[in-house]
């Protein structure tokens, strides 16, 4: 399977808007995606360390086990760079000159974004 990065955005935002703070386990499901993509993307996000959760490292059953219980501090960060949608159509944008991309490189053509959105309006970084 392929990582799918807009969905690892639209994921980062459902969980954020789902999490209240006491540590419950956050039901994740996206319109138009296949459930068995959702959880690999899940497990995905828990390597990456971007959310608090537990998931199999191999798939069992009906597919992969997966519990999400909140964004970590890296996830935060993380969906803070790319939560405004034109910032993320200009980073995944910028990012395709490069041919491809980890979430590092993301993190920091977003933040660059960002920052070029700030000294537009004279406040420079």
């Amino acid at each position: 399977m392929k990582r799918n990065m807009d969905l690892i955005r639209i994921l980062l935002l459902e969980i954020e808007k789902q999490d209240r703070g006491r540590g419950d386990k956050i039901e994740v499901k996206v319109e138009g995606q296949a459930p068995a993509v959702v959880k690999e993307h899940l497990h995905l996000l828990i390597e990456a360390g971007f959310v608090s959760g537990r998931s199999d490292d191999v798939p069992v059953g009906f597919g992969r086990f997966v519990f999400v219980h909140r964004l970590t501090w890296d996830g935060h960060d993380f969906l803070d760079s790319v939560r405004d949608p034109e910032v993320w159509r200009k980073t995944k944008e910028r990012a395709s000159v490069a041919g491809g991309w980890g979430i590092d490189l993301l993190t920091d053509i977003a933040k660059a974004t960002a920052r070029e959105a700030l000294s537009k309006v004279g406040l420079p970084l």
